[in-house]
């Protein structure tokens, strides 16, 4: 997918995308789960209302697994976030 931030992954590029796959036809849940560090241009509402799907947003990549199996909620250890200073480096560096 196209990388988030900086205006590239915004409500009509997710809308886009969704009837480009034609996900309606694949997925009965109508849920999406983005990342919720990295689609802060996500207007999770607009969203919903052009397409119906829902948005749920894991911390990390990492939770994920224990974010499915919680059945799409997040515990307080998710809620934390912390960066290493490589981490840092990489995001300012972008």
């Amino acid at each position: 997918m196209t990388r988030t931030g900086k205006g590239a992954l915004g409500p009509d590029e997710l809308v886009k995308r969704i009837e480009a796959t034609g996900l309606r036809t694949i997925v009965a849940h109508q849920t999406l789960i983005l990342p919720q560090l990295g689609a802060p241009g996500v207007a999770a509402h607009e969203v919903k209302n052009r397409t119906g799907f829902r948005m749920v947003y894991p911390v990390r990549s990492a939770d994920l697994l224990r974010f499915l199996d919680a059945d799409l909620q997040a515990d307080s250890s998710m809620r934390r976030v912390s960066f290493t200073l490589h981490e840092l480096l990489a995001v300012c560096l972008w």
